[in-house]
This record gives structure tokens, sequence and C-alpha cells, in this order.
């Protein structure tokens, strides 16, 4: 697994940094302040590849970032 290794090199971001924020935010994470939830005024349809090797690709592609955790799947309601 790739994603989300940063705490494992954390003592090595303490010999680099002194910065308080910034080691905060490796040890917690970081989450983005919005003054409003955004909201999406419509589901967006994003057009399937015509080419069914390149549709096998981006689907292969999509599965490996859920299986690294890179990305999570949203319910449709949300």
């Amino acid at each position: 697994m790739v994603g989300g290794r940063i705490q494992q090199f954390l003592h090595r971001w303490e010999a680099t940094t002194s910065d308080k924020w910034v080691l905060q935010v490796l040890r917690l994470g970081y989450r983005i302040e919005f003054l409003s939830l955004p909201l999406q005024s419509q589901l967006r349809v994003t057009p399937w590849p015509g080419n069914v090797a390149k549709a096998v690709a981006l689907s292969q592609g999509i599965k490996g970032l859920l299986l690294k955790g890179a990305i999570v799947e949203v319910p449709l309601q949300q």
C-alpha cells in the first residue's frame, strides 16, 4: 500500500521541521474548513470511453485506487 504512509515517516519529518502545525497535520490529518458545505446541484455523469481497452484500464485504475484507500466510494445520495 502506498497511500496513507506519511505517519510511518513521522520521525523523519520531526528531524526536518519543528513547525507545530506541520507536525500536527502529519499526525492527525487535515480537514478543509469550509464556510458552508459545498453543494452539487446536479449529478455529473462522466462519459465512459468507447474503446474497450481504455474502459478496462480505467476500471482497473479505479479499483486499484479503492484498494489503496486513495479514494472512497461515495453513496449516490451524498
